[in-house]
C-alpha cells in the first residue's frame, strides 16, 4: 500500500513541479497521462482498502476482523484490474471509454455518499449501531444528498470563476 501511495505522491509532485514555467527542469520526468492514471488507480485501491474496514467498524455492531486484503493473491486481483482498466482507457475506443468514464462517475458517488454517510452517523453518535442494510436507508439518502449538495457547490463556484458551466473559459 505504500509503495503505491508514493507512486501517486511522487508522481503528482512531478506533474506540478512541470506546469510552472522555470521549474521544468527540477521534474524528474516528464509527465505521462496513463502514468498519472495508472498511479491515480493505484492510489484509488490504497483508499478503498483502508475505508472499507474502516466503514465497516464504524457502522456495523459487529463487524468483521478479517483485513480488507488478505494476502498477495489479492493484490495481484486489484493491480490486474487496475492495469486492465488502464490498457482500456488508452486504446482511446469510445464504446469502452464511455461507458468507463459512467463506472468512474458512479463509483467517485458512491463513494461520496458512503463518507457523508458515516459523517451523518457520527455526527449523530449513532456508529456501532447498525445490524442489517434497512436500518441504513435514511442514512444512505442523507449521504447521497450531501453528495448532491457538494457537487452543485463546486459546479457553482466553478460557474462563478468561469462564467461557464462546462469549467473551462472560453476565448
Amino acid at each position: 500500500m505504500t509503495v503505491l501511495f508514493v507512486f501517486y505522491l511522487l508522481d503528482g509532485l512531478n506533474s506540478v513541479v512541470h506546469l510552472y514555467p522555470g521549474l521544468e527542469h527540477l521534474s524528474l520526468y516528464q509527465p505521462e497521462n496513463e502514468l498519472r492514471l495508472l498511479t491515480g488507480l493505484g492510489f484509488g485501491m490504497v483508499i478503498s482498502v483502508i475505508l472499507y474496514p474502516l466503514v465497516g467498524q464504524t457502522i456495523w455492531k459487529e463487524s468483521s476482523p478479517l483485513p480488507a486484503i488478505q494476502g498477495f493473491r489479492d493484490w495481484l486481483i486489484l493491480l490486474g484490474g487496475a492495469i486492465g482498466i488502464t490498457l482500456l482507457i488508452i486504446t482511446g475506443n469510445p464504446l469502452l471509454t464511455y461507458p468507463l468514464i459512467l463506472v468512474s462517475t458512479g463509483s467517485l458517488m458512491f463513494l461520496l455518499t458512503v463518507l457523508y454517510s458515516v459523517i451523518w452517523i457520527l455526527v449523530r453518535k449513532r456508529e456501532n449501531s447498525f445490524s442489517s442494510w434497512n436500518e441504513l436507508i435514511w442514512w444512505g439518502i442523507a449521504g447521497f444528498s450531501s453528495t448532491m449538495m457538494q457537487i452543485a457547490l463546486i459546479d457553482l463556484v466553478r460557474f462563478m470563476l468561469t462564467g461557464t458551466w462546462s469549467g473551462f473559459l472560453e476565448y
